[in-house]
């Protein structure tokens, strides 16, 4: 198994969405490493991420289910039939008010990526400690159709924008023995 890098974006405190657009097929799977701040003064601070610029409509594209901690309690929820993957919430994206240069960090894996014969999974690590409080959270979501490929990921700020030394970094995994030299 190898991995090799694909595209780099980085926050510049005024947008919310970033975008990985024309993701090349030539894949078995992807992951996305993201170390993130909002600019946002919402506690909440979640993100919601979505495929192939489907964000509204069908409203029941994706569905969802995480577990979370802070340390003295442990909460699952989730959603059968939404319109995006919810994650980081409650705290595992700092925001505005929270102490000056913590950021969270989030692993998304996305299996299968190419593969139009069965649904995309996705996979969420994400935690931020915030001295003395904070989160961990594991997502796992699914695009509920077959029919298309992955070609863009849009990772959005739910209150806020992404704070400048925010940094979403795109890698492709081959399960083949090829080592990229």
């Amino acid at each position: 198994m190898s991995m090799f890098p694909i595209a780099s974006q980085l926050g510049n405190g005024s947008s919310s969405d970033i975008a990985f657009t024309n993701i090349p097929q030539t894949f078995t799977h992807l992951q996305l490493r993201m170390f993130h701040r909002s600019t946002g003064s919402n506690s909440g601070a979640f993100q919601f991420m979505y495929f192939n610029g489907i964000y509204t409509s069908p409203y029941n594209q994706y569905a969802w289910h995480r577990l979370y901690g802070d340390g003295s309690s442990a909460v699952a929820t989730g959603a059968a039939s939404t319109s995006r993957i919810e994650f980081s919430y409650p705290y595992g994206q700092p925001y505005s008010s929270d102490t000056a240069g913590i950021f969270g960090v989030t692993i998304v894996d996305i299996l299968d990526y190419t593969n139009t014969n069965k649904n995309k999974t996705v996979k969420i690590l994400n935690g931020a400690d915030k001295n003395g409080s904070g989160s961990v959270s594991l997502t796992s979501g699914m695009i509920q159709s077959t029919t298309a490929a992955i070609t863009q990921i849009d990772i959005l700020d739910a209150y806020g924008a992404y704070a400048i030394g925010s940094r979403f970094d795109l890698y492709g995994i081959t399960t083949s023995s090829t080592t990229g030299a």
